[in-house]
């Protein structure tokens, strides 16, 4: 399994970025030039939902569907959990976003992993 891992520093509160993450269909293409669509496909951001986006990153267009398998939030920060649907499913490629409160400011962390563990045989 490989697992990308990227977090920075956003002074702001974790609510605040929760509820710009809630309306990411808005804020998608102004998170990154390589972001170029988005879409609420069953109409929400809560557990179970289904998004589509797309975005072209060196030259690589990437059309996926994600489910939103997971929300926890407490009153230190939150965390999304997602899964790519096919045929990124074939693939193994799931992601979480992570918000912590840290003083007057937010650690945000994107992790993504691509493959499936594998148990140890034996």
């Amino acid at each position: 399994m490989i697992i990308l891992e990227d977090s920075i520093k956003i002074k702001t509160t974790p609510e605040k970025i929760f509820d710009w993450f809630k309306n990411l269909d808005k804020h998608f293409t102004e998170w990154s030039p390589c972001h170029t669509k988005f879409v609420k496909v069953t109409g929400g951001m809560d557990e179970g939902d289904i998004v589509y986006c797309e975005q072209c990153c060196e030259g690589k267009w990437y059309k996926e569907k994600v489910k939103i398998t997971k929300i926890e939030k407490d009153s230190s920060g939150w965390r999304i959990e997602r899964k790519c649907l096919f045929p990124y499913s074939l693939l193994g490629i799931r992601g979480s976003f992570i918000v912590e409160q840290k003083g007057d400011s937010c650690i945000f962390t994107a992790i993504e992993s691509f493959g499936f563990k594998t148990p140890i045989i034996g």
